[in-house]
Parts: structure tokens; C-alpha cells; sequence
């Protein structure tokens, strides 16, 4: 049998059992991922479990009637707002100084979070913020008045795990796009400059635009992750500080009220896909500028 008889024979083959390798994936996708959330989209628009009956968009005007998902989106946002711009920030930050000073036990040190079970480190840092303990003592040894600071700084506290959880990663992306940054543009940079300060804001910026706007995309959804780690900590009562939407949407969950869980997350879900092509558009766009 000549090769082009047996190329021709094995691209058959392929064409012919591709379908049954694929068909089990593309089953449990269609029966894990797709029915339900088409079952979830008919709760936003429906009433009761066993008869439903259509009541249009009466489960959105609830929802936004709710005060308990009113204080979830602001905290929500209100953290997105301080937590994000901050740790693209200090992401950018580390990432930049871990490229010019390049230090192996730094970025070990770094990704650490990603590595441990997140019960393992949230017990730690219960144990030093939480009343008698560690910086409770250390204050009071010093002569100054302690606290509980889990509940008195709850904001704080969610904010400095959302950091260490993420700034690992986000410090491996970017160092990742200034690795392909070709080293001549600072050699050419500094002939042309007698200090580098302005390198990072006009050179590595620019050139690495995609990669950051990929990056703020995995902040905001690092910030909807949190609430993992907030529960380990505070349990189904958080303070209202750290009331976030996540603790909205689970409550609601344990209730069986599932037309409000779906219209919240139906709603997240259109907001995220607005924002996400928003900012695809604005990547587009300053690409053409340049």
C-alpha cells in the first residue's frame, strides 16, 4: 500500500471515530453544564418549584426590592473598586523588580498561597489577627490597647487574603509578557535617558496593554472567588463589611428560593459579559491607535 493510500485510510479513520471520542464530552457538558443553567435561566422568569407560573420580570423587581442584595453589590463593587487597582498595582510593581533583579526564592515565596490549601494559611492568619493572638499580644506588649481585628477590621482583613491569594499569579503573567519584552529597547532607553524611571511607564506598559487588560480580567474574578476563604473565616455571619454577593447568592441557596439565586446570578452574568466586551473593545481599539 503506497503512503498516500495509508494517509488517506488514516484521515478516514479519524474523520470516522472522531465523533464517538467527542460525544461523551459533549453528553456531559449538555447534561451538567447546559440543562442547568437553562433550567436556572426558566427560575428568573417563573414562580414555585412543581407548577410554575410566569411572572415576567416580577423575580428582578424583588430582587432589586432586597436590601440584603443591595448592601451585597455595593460591598461587592466597593471591594472590587479598592482591591483590584491595588493589586494589578503591586503585581505590576513586583513583577517589574523581579525582572530586573531576578530572585528564585522571591517568586517561590510568591506563589506559596497557590500551593497550600487555603484552610491551611487562613488558619494563620486567624491566629495572628484574632483576639489573644499574636498581634493582639505584640500591641499589648508594647504598652497600646489590643483588639479583635477579625471583626473590628473585616474589610482589611478579606482584603489582605485577597492580595496574598493572587498576587502570585498575577506577578507570574506579567513578568511572563516583560520576558518578551527584547532587552534592546532598555539598552536604547537608557542612551537616550540618563535614568530608567520612565522606563516601566512608557516602554513596559505599553507594550505589554494586552496582557494587563487580561490581568485586571482574572482581578475581578479573583475578587468573586473570595468569598471561599471569607466563609472559612466568618462562617454564615460575616460582618456587614464583608457581606458579599456570593453570601447573598448562598443564602438564598440554603432558603430554596431559587428564582432569586437565579435572577442574581442571570444578572452577574450580564454585567460580567458587558464589562468583558467593553474592554475587549477598548484593547481593540488602542491597538488600532498604536
Amino acid at each position: 500500500m503506497s503512503r498516500k493510500k495509508e494517509k488517506s485510510l488514516k484521515t478516514d479513520l479519524k474523520t470516522v471515530y472522531m465523533p464517538g471520542f467527542l460525544l461523551p464530552s459533549l453528553l456531559g457538558v449538555f447534561i451538567f453544564y447546559l440543562l442547568p443553567v437553562a433550567e436556572s435561566f426558566l427560575y428568573t422568569f417563573t414562580q414555585g418549584v412543581s407548577e410554575r407560573e410566569f411572572v415576567g420580570l416580577e423575580n428582578f423587581a424583588d430582587l432589586f426590592s432586597s436590601s440584603a442584595f443591595r448592601l451585597s453589590v455595593w460591598n461587592t463593587f466597593r471591594f472590587m473598586g479598592v482591591g483590584v487597582p491595588i493589586l494589578l498595582a503591586f503585581s505590576l510593581t513586583v513583577s517589574y523588580l523581579l525582572h530586573k533583579h531576578q530572585s528564585n526564592m522571591i517568586r517561590f515565596c510568591l506563589i506559596v498561597p497557590l500551593i497550600i490549601p487555603s484552610s491551611a494559611y487562613l488558619s494563620g492568619i486567624q491566629e495572628i489577627f484574632k483576639k489573644n493572638g499574636f498581634l493582639d499580644h505584640l500591641v499589648t506588649g508594647l504598652g497600646w490597647n489590643g483588639a479583635d481585628y477579625l471583626t473590628q477590621y473585616p474589610f482589611l482583613i478579606v482584603l489582605f487574603i485577597y492580595l496574598l491569594k493572587n498576587v502570585g499569579y498575577l506577578t507570574i503573567v506579567m513578568g511572563s509578557a516583560m520576558e518578551e519584552i527584547p532587552k534592546e529597547f532598555y539598552d536604547i532607553y537608557r542612551l537616550e535617558k540618563e535614568a530608567d524611571s520612565g522606563y516601566l511607564f512608557r516602554i513596559v506598559i505599553p507594550l505589554m496593554a494586552p496582557t494587563l487588560f487580561f490581568s485586571l480580567i482574572l482581578a475581578i474574578m479573583g475578587c468573586l472567588k473570595i468569598f471561599r476563604e471569607v466563609w472559612i473565616i466568618y462562617g454564615n455571619n460575616p460582618p456587614m463589611q464583608v457581606y458579599l454577593l456570593q453570601y447573598f447568592m448562598n443564602n438564598n441557596f440554603y432558603k430554596l428560593n431559587f428564582q432569586r439565586l437565579s435572577s442574581a446570578a442571570f444578572l452577574v452574568i450580564l454585567l460580567l459579559t458587558i464589562f468583558i466586551v467593553l474592554l475587549l473593545k477598548i484593547q481593540n481599539f488602542v491597538r488600532v491607535e498604536k
